[in-house]
């Protein structure tokens, strides 16, 4: 039976749900980390239909009325970028149907599909397959992925002891900063900062530090300053489907660290996350080769659940 691959309207995205959490748990680890959308199918149905209808697109392969593959991304057209998700496809055939005659690689023809999908502007991708999963990271590398660095992924479920933070560091919300520090000082520090620590970010540092933004219910913004100037800030948001905090962004200035910036800024988040959302869960994504920073997290109580390897193309158009 042939096997046909069609875009999925925005009304429809919630229906992938169910095999989307088979296919991206079965075997008990995850096969993409960008599509994991929550414990069970029903948190993967509520991720999906938060999703901006402009922001998103999801192909789906079916064979008959058989669900048999399914490949999406979010996209940002000012940033020019797509993260995807998936392809995920059925592990296993029916032993009644032949096998497909018109699909060689469905992963491949699905990862096609979702290019033609996207919108011009789109001009580079992103995926975060798991170190473990060689067929994901293969098919990626096949289609011109290269990898871009690892990052472990990180979780704290019990809140540590208070630790002792020095005097000279103090924890400020983005509207106290804008008002203390003179404004030469937070555009450069902060702006140049993140720029630095995170190239090409999703949030870029003008919204990342406007007040508006900074100023929704589940957005923690936070800047920290080291005797009165700017030395980092973190940047973190509470996920109530999941009931689970998430660190977007931390950065410490290279100058400041050792001084107890770092851990100011985390205490803060910790705090926020389970004392004020009462989150069941801190999760953090960090690079493999940030050795100070895994090591403070190690000390908060963090535990490490997996690595990710981020995988990058221009946009094949």
């Amino acid at each position: 039976m042939r096997v046909r691959i069609e875009p999925v309207a925005a009304a429809d995205w919630p229906a992938l749900a169910p095999f989307l959490h088979a296919c991206n748990t079965a075997g008990g680890a995850l096969r993409c980390l960008h599509s994991h959308g929550g414990p069970d199918a029903a948190g993967y149905a509520n991720e999906l239909r938060s999703l901006p209808a402009d922001e998103a697109c999801f192909c789906a392969a079916w064979r008959g009325a058989r669900l048999v593959g399914v490949a999406g991304a979010e996209f940002d057209v000012t940033l020019g970028r797509a993260w995807l998700r998936g392809p995920l496809v059925a592990d296993q055939e029916p032993a009644d149907e032949p096998a497909d005659e018109d699909v060689a690689d469905l992963g491949a023809a699905l990862l096609d599909a979702l290019d033609r999908a996207l919108p011009a502007a789109v001009t580079q991708q992103a995926a975060f397959v798991p170190a473990t999963c060689a067929d994901a990271l293969a098919l990626y590398a096949a289609r011109g992925f290269t990898a871009a660095g690892r990052h472990d992924e990180f979780v704290l479920t019990t809140p540590p002891a208070a630790w002792q933070l020095p005097d000279c560091v103090r924890v400020v919300a983005v509207g106290e900063a804008l008002s203390a520090v003179p404004s030469e000082l937070k555009c450069d520090a902060l702006h140049t900062l993140h720029e630095a620590e995170f190239p090409n970010a999703y949030l870029p540092a003008a919204k990342l530090f406007s007040a508006d933004h900074a100023a929704g219910a589940d957005a923690f913004t936070r800047i920290a300053l080291l005797h009165g100037a700017p030395a980092g800030y973190l940047h973190a948001h509470f996920d109530p489907p999941w009931n689970e905090g998430y660190i977007d962004f931390v950065a410490v200035d290279p100058a400041a660290r050792g001084g107890g910036v770092g851990r100011a800024l985390l205490s803060a988040a910790i705090d926020w996350t389970f004392n004020q959302r009462g989150a069941r869960a801190l999760t953090l994504t960090v690079r493999s080769d940030r050795l100070a920073a895994r090591a403070l997290y190690l000390a908060a109580g963090f535990r490490h659940q997996r690595t990710g390897i981020d995988l990058r193309r221009e946009a094949p158009r």
